[in-house]
């Protein structure tokens, strides 16, 4: 989590204070994986590019991208040393790339190498300087044996004439300047008229330095007769060459100590400096005094300087100065230069050293800090001059009270009369008017005793003084007594809320107040109370279970915006004034805090609500609710914090520290919206595509899909947030600033990202449309094809099956028909004939014929069933229902017993040849043992139709049976037999004089 405020470009300096530089580092920690860094430079679109030893990086804010030496590619870069770097009017970047020189088209990421045209092809070519003229729309080349230059738009360089070879060495740095061209080697300098075409070239070793060695770097050209060049154990030595003389050089430390190389100059765009990049670190050169002032360190890992040699700089769009040095990559930032510190001599003494605990200032018209009071914990008062910096003695008359006591000087405010408050354990509380020299509140008389200490003061908009004590809250009157809030306190006794610690108002007068953490309860409790209409509202943990995690509450604020922040050892609670419950928010260090233990919070005049941990400080901006981070870890801050105050004077958050205060001068900030949101990164199939918008068409095999965005902001831009939605759907938080599709199903989809900087300012991606496409089977035109050959496989499939059954139908029919027509009429023949002999006969033959004919007689009602059941026309179990009828009315209703009927309609229901089988021959039987055997007078059959089954009951109100003693017989065996055959179920239900019961269940098919 990082900074979150933006300053203004220079550095914040409060009344004199030193500005404490923080600067960035990027090594292997941070993803750049080169030791040092020689040039940078920053194309049109915002990236940063980089060239080291290993090539040529460019970066994203997220990602280092590295483009490396392949020889086999003529796209590619030749060469993994990379040195100098410089951009045409095309935004291509022309590097030093090895021995020869490489144009880079960040647009195709391709390389083009430029070959020097010469008459002398043996020529060494070694080019090491480069510089644009748009004035003249050249590009200034230096190479090892002379100066070029190469016209806009073309491809050829053409070499500057060295009479006399005037000069031998190659130039290290060019500078144009007035259609003039200087250049700097090891010797001394050139000047070559563009217009004149003359060159000129002054040696320095055999002039002015007087046969030293030169060894020049870089230049800067202050006018004709001021050049300032960097050399190798000199410093800076500033040259005439009107005049051709040196009037200073200009060493940063002692050369008999120390070597005093510099390898280059680069002018503060935002003062009348040279930032000056040295072989033992950084400094800044004062034009004006020509004094340098050190930003060098000996710790490699510490971020307020640079170790070691510092090859070049640049300024990036967004006013940060990007640093190449030996030990790798750095930027200053200056949105971040907002700390000052101001050491306090008397906080360092031989008992060790000092935080203040509590601060507070006197009031003044001036606009300017100059007499603070400082608490020390557990020790005594102090006055201290922020100006002269310097102690001032107590006022004789409170002097004795500002002594150590057991637990020292405490709850320290300054309020708008200049009335000092302060508490002590002996004394109580006191109350001293600094510009009269009067004690207000005698020593002795209010909240001495324990459990009735006053632990803080506060001054609502009216001036009233409200006091926070140990047993309820007071205030003071307009004649100076001490009063307390009699309906407030009842209250708050009666609910053992009595420790107040913490109190503020809201927009419309009501005190807010909050119940501290003590021995006896560490339960969080607010209370809104209105002086006017005594009203008493409260939440507590019981009433609100999103208080739970707040376990103990040590400081609030009401914020302008009538928020109410809570802060505890274990994070912050924001909630309204209007307490309620259902609008707490609870935040820790897993969803927007660095650290949970909060000291205390401050307001400032922008309506920010400032948090101070042990990290550093946080800041809540309520129109963003957005929380944002100043810490030891990306800024000036210390390590160390103690309380944070607002100084009523000018505005400046003062921090204390260990020895003295940090200083944030919050009027300074502003806010910066993103540059922009753009894809750095476009993959499929990991193959890198050059996207510019439109739709993309895939295969469902042209995965994964990989996306990298970037803000392209580099005031910590490992802070940046990302989300995605996908067809106006929930939006996502990226993981970084990759979205990859793994898979996706065939379809179309739009996606949506948008990017949030630490500022909480968005920016938005163009919709990207990506379509994927299905697999063969899956396309449209399979599915249809499959479909319609699927559809004429079933038509086909099903024609067969029914010329099948029409074909079993008719062999079925002429079955029927045969038995009927011709076994039918054969066997009514026969009996006929038995039927007549009997007439004839004698009385024993009489029963021989007619046994025959009864035994015909059974013989045709089988076959008749038989004939009924293989008929096609009686498939339906309408027809079954119609034959069960007639057969029991012939057989039961003959023997005098009443059949009740009740059946569903049925018409619509077929069965098939095997059922209407076995259920009618089952039927027939229970049928025929009712009319044999139950000798009952009424009997029910009742045929219903569910979704998958059909339901046929047969009861009768007979004799019955008992079903333990009866014999199993063949015809209830076969019964069942037939009911399963079918895949139904039977059961049945007996008992004597109860008559019988069938029930039959047949699934429908």
């Amino acid at each position: 989590m990082f900074l979150a405020c933006l300053l203004l470009a220079s550095p914040c300096k409060a009344q004199g204070n030193t500005p404490n530089y923080y600067f960035d580092h990027y090594r292997l920690p941070e993803g750049y994986n080169a030791k040092s860094s020689r040039d940078v430079i920053q194309d049109k679109t915002g990236y940063i590019y980089i060239t080291n030893e290993n090539g040529l990086v460019r970066y994203n804010g997220h990602q280092f991208k590295y483009y490396r030496e392949d020889k086999s590619n003529p796209k590619a870069l030749q060469a993994s040393y990379c040195v100098f770097m410089e951009k045409d009017p095309e935004d291509k970047i022309w590097l030093m790339a090895g021995p020869e020189l490489q144009i880079f088209d960040p647009k195709t990421e391709s390389f083009e190498l430029l070959r020097k045209q010469t008459m002398d092809t043996t020529a060494a070519y070694h080019p090491y300087s480069l510089r644009y003229d748009g004035k003249n729309k050249k590009m200034w080349v230096a190479c090892a044996d002379g100066l070029y230059y190469c016209n806009d738009g073309e491809r050829k360089l053409i070499q500057v004439p060295n009479p006399d070879s005037l000069y031998d060495n190659y130039l290290r740095d060019l500078v144009v300047y007035n259609d003039k061209v200087y250049g700097a080697n090891d010797t001394g300098l050139i000047i070559y008229d563009i217009k004149s075409g003359k060159l000129t070239f002054h040696n320095l070793m055999k002039t002015s330095l007087g046969g030293d060695y030169l060894g020049g770097f870089e230049l800067y050209v202050k006018d004709e007769k001021h050049i300032y060049i960097s050399t190798w154990n000199k410093g800076i030595i500033l040259y005439d060459p009107i005049n051709q003389i040196i009037p200073e050089k200009i060493p940063f430390s002692n050369p008999e100590k120390e070597h005093n190389g510099v390898l280059s100059l680069h002018k503060d765009k935002d003062s009348n400096k040279l930032w000056v990049g040295t072989l033992v670190g950084l400094y800044t050169f004062d034009l004006d005094t020509h004094k340098y002032t050190p930003y060098r360190t000996d710790d490699i890992a510490a971020h307020d300087g640079i170790r070691g040699a510092v090859n070049n700089f640049m300024y990036d769009d967004q006013g940060g100065l990007w640093i190449c040095g030996g030990e790798g990559l750095f930027r200053l930032d200056f949105n971040k230069q907002f700390v000052s510190s101001h050491l306090i001599s008397f906080l360092q003494n031989k008992d060790g050293s000092y935080s203040p605990g509590a601060f507070t200032f006197e009031r003044n018209n001036n606009k300017k800090d100059s007499i603070v009071w400082i608490q020390i914990y557990y020790k005594e008062l102090y006055r201290y001059d922020l100006i002269n910096k310097k102690e001032i003695p107590l006022p004789p008359k409170i002097k004795k009270f500002g002594k150590r006591t057991d637990l020292g000087v405490f709850n320290l405010v300054i309020d708008n009369q200049n009335r000092l408050w302060y508490m002590t354990k002996e004394f109580g509380l006191m109350v001293y008017d600094i510009a009269k020299d009067i004690i207000v509140i005698p020593p002795g008389s209010h909240f001495y005793h324990h459990k009735t200490w006053a632990v803080n003061i506060f001054e609502n908009k009216d001036g009233d003084i409200l006091i926070c004590t140990y047993d309820g809250l007071y205030k003071m009157t307009s004649d100076n007594m001490i009063a307390e809030y009699k309906e407030l306190n009842q209250f708050l006794r009666k609910n053992d809320f009595r420790y107040i610690r913490m109190v503020d108002e809201d927009k419309e007068g009501n005190i807010i107040l909050a119940k501290a953490s003590d021995s006896h309860s560490i339960t969080a409790n607010v209370v809104k109370y209105n002086p006017v209409t005594h009203a008493i509202t409260s939440l507590s943990k019981k009433d609100c279970p999103a208080f739970d995690k707040i376990t103990k509450m040590e400081f609030m604020i009401v914020n302008k915006e009538d928020q109410v922040f809570i802060g505890s050892y274990n994070g912050v609670a924001i909630l309204n004034t209007d307490l309620d419950c259902s609008k707490v928010r609870y935040f820790n260090s897993e969803n927007g805090l660095t650290n949970e233990s909060i000291y205390n919070f401050e307001e400032s005049y922008d309506g920010r609500v400032w948090y101070n941990h042990e990290f550093g400080l946080t800041q809540y901006i309520p129109k963003y609710d957005y929380h944002q981070h100043v810490t030891y870890y990306n800024s000036a801050l210390s390590m160390t914090r103690a309380y944070t105050t607002m100084s009523p004077n000018t505005g400046i958050l003062y921090t204390g520290i260990n020895k003295g205060f940090e200083l944030i001068d919050v009027n300074k900030i502003k806010e910066q919206n993103p540059k922009s949101l753009i894809i750095s990164h476009f993959s499929i199939d990991n193959k890198p595509l050059q996207y510019s918008g439109g739709k993309i068409v895939v295969s469902h095999k042209d995965f994964p899909i990989h996306i990298d965005v970037s803000l392209l902001q580099y005031t910590n831009s490992n802070t940046n947030t990302y989300e995605y939605s996908i067809n106006e759907e929930k939006k996502y938080t990226l993981d970084g600033n990759t979205l990859k599709f793994d898979k996706l199903p065939a379809g179309t989809y739009h996606v949506k990202i948008s990017g949030k900087n630490f500022y909480g300012r968005e920016a938005h991606l163009k919709e990207i449309i990506i379509k994927v496409l299905p697999p063969f089977y899956q396309s449209w035109w399979f599915v249809t094809l499959s479909a319609l050959s699927f559809a004429l496989t079933v038509f086909y499939y099903f024609k067969l099956k029914d010329q099948h059954r029409q074909n079993l139908t008719k062999i079925r029919d002429n079955i029927s028909k045969d038995l009927h027509d011709d076994l039918g009429s054969n066997l009514m023949h026969i009996k006929l004939i038995s039927e007549l002999e009997m007439i004839k006969k004698t009385e024993a033959d009489k029963n021989t014929f007619k046994v025959i004919s009864e035994e015909i007689k059974v013989v045709l009602d089988n076959m008749s069933d038989i004939v009924w059941l293989t008929q096609s026309q009686f498939d339906h179990l309408e027809d079954l229902v119609a034959r069960i009828r007639k057969l029991a009315v012939d057989l039961l209703e003959k023997k005098g017993m009443e059949v009740i009927w009740h059946k569903d309609d049925l018409s619509s229901i077929k069965v098939d040849v095997n059922t209407r089988k076995q259920c009618y021959l089952a039927l027939k039987e229970i049928i025929n043992n009712c009319g044999k055997y139950s000798q009952a007078n009424k009997v029910w059959i009742t045929i219903m139709a569910e979704a998958k089954e059909i339901i046929l009951t047969i009861a009768d109100d007979g004799i019955g049976y008992n079903p333990s003693a009866a014999t199993t017989g063949n015809g209830l065996v076969n019964i069942k037999m037939r009911i399963r055959d079918c895949g139904g179920t039977i059961d049945v239900f007996a008992a004597p004089a109860q008559g019988v019961k069938y029930v039959i269940k047949i699934p429908l098919k």
